[in-house]
């Protein structure tokens, strides 16, 4: 907080000059953002905005209650929040929400349940722990900052304990679904946790709206009851799935059947809430032409959402690190063909979180929450489908794994439907295979797609088309336009077909890896043709060396950089590495590295399995 403050003096200090982009350094201004107030957005003229209160000794509060800071100001310098230890340590519980997800995928392959089923429950668990808990959270944080007091300290602790509470009880359909009076209390407690801990966060924009803020007090409160209005109009499908649960686990009445009317209304409310926003938005008048937007909304502090998407990110690649790595004994008969599906998935994975960072913008004037408020809402949306195609991926890679272990090497069986079958049985092996063949190519097609529409929401399709243009005579090169958009979605569509096609060939682990290697590799590689050859500079996909860099995304291959490596066609091979620290030069505390996560990620995995030897020499014989 110390750090913070000293920020805000350094830049409540800053000349006009350095407080507001020109349209020449190709930023965006308030008039150029067409009435956002979704983006972080610089501004020199306050005289539209809202004048920050003088504080007084009641509005400082105490050590036990002191007032929400907001976070940007209009008007006021930008300030580049550091890494916040309590948000990766909020971000942990959600590489447990993925791979309990994981298990409800898991059930519908191998486990008994119905796919079709398991699918409903998965995005119905997806969409409302994340919408109830990550967003929320994001969204808030990236316009306020909650002060370190006793009762809001109570409240995080809660908050985290109802995301605990809900994270334990994500379990396959067959342990969900209310099947009577007393029985199956999952669905309940999963309900009650979701539905207290969006509760948590009503309360911090209640205070917001009507109690205190530190800050440009007017906007503040208007954008405070704004996110309220949001949050109300999906807390109602909580609290009414929240009901019908407890009605149904406490005594109501019950024919025998899984009940699931409860995750149905849960995925509705999940599907409406980009609705609910626009209606929210609408009623509060931001949608009205001329609306001055500085009286209405809280500018938010864009390198913090990217910051915080990409966290996100590295938490969905997480789970399938950990379905790889965690895996039972491995039958020794079958080691090498463990082995080479086992790294084949690695690989997939670390070029999965490369294609993610190549295509993402990592600078803030060329996101989809700064380019219009619509682009904004489709991001966060589709982002979320794109996070659920990753953790589909990652549960197929570990079906794919499970193929090599004792339990099914030695027919010990598994459930499919009411029977037990054994997988000495070629056509039970084969349907089971051809099932996991067909969620892989599913997932990864989406994977591919989703990230399309992502990239789409940043740019537009105007722009997109943009790229191949000649610049000296604006000429559109047709040929290398059909040529790259025929190839990207070909691959999707191949991937997509080969759910079906597989069967020609072989549905074993080991045909369906190849898929994926091949495909994230041709991606790959258009992506890194793309950005050589019709790649904006400017468009800041490629982060260069400056304070607002996010991450470890590869650089695009400028003068600077040929002059120092190797490359092939006009595309890197091989830079020469940078110093970090010099000497004689002022210290620069390195933003978070994506490739430092990533990295770190493996070692969830290796906890958890030293954890696992130690569970088995108390519990288990090994």
């Amino acid at each position: 907080n110390i750090e913070m403050e000293s920020q805000r003096e350094k830049a409540g200090s800053l000349g006009d000059n350095d407080i507001n982009f020109s349209k020449e350094e190709g930023s965006s201004s308030y008039e150029d953002a067409e009435g956002l107030s979704f983006g972080d957005v610089w501004e020199d003229d306050i005289s539209g905005g809202s004048s920050e209160s003088p504080p007084t000794a009641a509005s400082r509060g105490s050590i036990f209650f002191k007032p929400i800071v907001q976070r940007q100001k209009w008007g006021q310098g930008y300030i580049l929040p550091h890494v916040n230890w309590g948000d990766l340590f909020f971000d942990l519980f959600y590489v447990g929400v993925a791979y309990n997800l994981s298990g409800i995928i898991k059930g519908g392959i191998s486990g008994g349940d119905d796919l079709t089923v398991a699918l409903l429950y998965f995005f119905g668990c997806f969409g409302t722990v994340y919408s109830c808990f990550w967003q929320g959270k994001m969204l808030f944080d990236s316009r306020f900052e909650v002060p370190n007091d006793i009762l809001h300290w109570t409240m995080e602790i809660m908050f985290l304990c109802w995301l605990a509470m809900a994270t334990q009880h994500i379990r396959p359909v067959s342990v969900m679904s209310i099947n009577g009076p007393g029985e199956n209390q999952e669905m309940f407690y999963f309900c009650l946790a979701n539905l207290l801990g969006g509760f948590m966060y009503m309360l911090l924009s209640f205070e917001v709206g009507f109690i205190w803020v530190k800050g440009q007090e007017a906007v503040a409160r208007y954008n405070g009851r704004t996110i309220l209005l949001i949050d109300s109009l999906s807390f109602a499908f909580n609290v009414s799935a929240t009901i019908y649960s407890g009605w149904k686990y406490f005594g109501g009445d019950s024919d025998g059947e899984p009940d699931h009317v409860a995750i149905w209304i849960l995925l509705v409310g999940w599907l409406a809430r980009p609705l609910t926003m626009v209606f929210s938005l609408f009623w509060r008048g931001m949608y009205v032409k001329d609306a001055d937007q500085k009286k209405m909304s809280v500018p938010m502090n864009l390198d913090f959402v990217i910051h915080r998407y990409g966290e996100w990110m590295m938490l969905m690649l997480g789970e399938s690190i950990l379905s790889l790595v965690i895996v039972d004994k491995v039958d020794s008969a079958k080691d090498l063909e463990h082995q080479s599906v086992f790294l084949r998935g690695v690989f997939c994975v670390i070029m999965l979180q490369l294609l993610y960072f190549t295509s993402q913008p990592q600078t803030k004037e060329h996101h989809a929450f700064r380019r219009t408020r619509a682009a904004g809402i489709c991001f966060s949306f589709v982002n979320q489908f794109y996070s659920a195609a990753l953790i589909i991926v990652g549960v197929s890679w570990k079906l794919m794994l499970l193929e090599y272990t004792d339990k099914y090497s030695k027919n010990e069986g598994y459930e499919t439907g009411d029977k037990i079958r054994f997988l000495g049985q070629d056509d039970y092996t084969l349907d089971r295979q051809s099932r996991i063949a067909k969620l892989f190519c599913y997932g990864l097609s989406a994977v591919y797609l989703t990230l399309e529409i992502l990239n789409l929401t940043h740019t537009g399709i105007a722009a997109s088309i943009d790229k191949f243009r000649v610049k000296d005579n604006n000429r559109l090169r047709v040929i290398s336009l059909a040529i790259v958009v025929f190839l990207r979605y070909c691959i999707i569509a191949a991937v997509f077909a080969g759910g079906y096609y597989l069967e020609v060939f072989d549905f074993s682990p080991i045909y369906v890896a190849v898929v994926g290697i091949v495909s994230v590799v041709l991606q790959v590689f258009l992506r890194y043709f793309g950005m050589t050859y019709f790649h904006d500079k400017d468009a800041g996909h490629s982060p260069a060396s400056n304070d607002d860099s996010h991450g470890s995304a590869p650089h695009a291959v400028g003068a600077e950089n040929k002059s120092k490596g190797l490359s092939v066609w006009g595309m890197p091979l091989v830079l020469a590495p940078k110093q970090r620290q010099k000497w004689g030069k002022d210290y620069s505390p390195p933003h978070v590295d994506w490739g430092d996560l990533f990295f770190g990620l493996f070692y969830v995995g290796a906890a958890y399995n030293l954890g696992t030897n130690i569970r088995y020499d108390i519990h288990e014989d090994p």
